[in-house]
């Protein structure tokens, strides 16, 4: 894998965007080069998380929940899967599997521990991206709420109707 494929690979994933050039340049160096074999997983539903996979070349494929066996959601380059696993204890709810070869880095949850401890400022950008994030989902959340109370009242004032007629 070149340096600039990885660099490229890490600037296309949400989580790592903004960080600085040398956070990304220590990531890229440090992370765990990977090779998945087609049909490999590379997380399995159901087993406990530790690490992370950057797909730098190559597709992944997600097998959907209560879909039809075999459907899945293909992913390409540049997707960041299991992140979560990287930066707490987590259980992956989802099997990923390569698509062909696949090259990918990998980032260990002892390994981005150590390396948050020796850039504070990388453990920042996380916590800022992932507080982010869940701001924007409870804000949908608090959306769909509001549709929801919406058509309850919709459905009270009918039944009300109905019953005076």
């Amino acid at each position: 894998m070149s340096p600039d494929l990885l660099m490229l690979s890490l600037l296309g994933a949400p989580l790592f965007n903004g960080l600085a050039p040398l956070q990304l340049k220590v990531l890229a160096l440090t992370a765990e080069r990977v090779r998945f074999a087609d049909g490999e997983a590379l997380i399995s539903g159901g087993d406990a998380g530790d690490a992370a996979y950057l797909i730098v070349s190559g597709e992944v494929g997600v097998d959907l929940d209560g879909e039809e066996a075999g459907e899945r959601a293909m992913l390409p380059p540049g997707t960041l899967v299991g992140e979560l696993a990287m930066l707490i204890e987590t259980e992956h709810t989802s099997t990923v599997r390569a698509e062909g070869s696949v090259n990918a880095l990998k980032f260990s949850r002892q390994m981005m521990h150590e390396l948050m401890q020796r850039y504070p400022g990388m453990a920042e950008h996380f916590t800022q991206k992932i507080r982010a994030r869940l701001e924007r989902m409870a804000e949908s959340l608090r959306e769909i709420d509001s549709m929801l109370d919406i058509g309850d009242e919709a459905a009270t004032r009918t039944s009300e109707r109905q019953a005076m007629h």
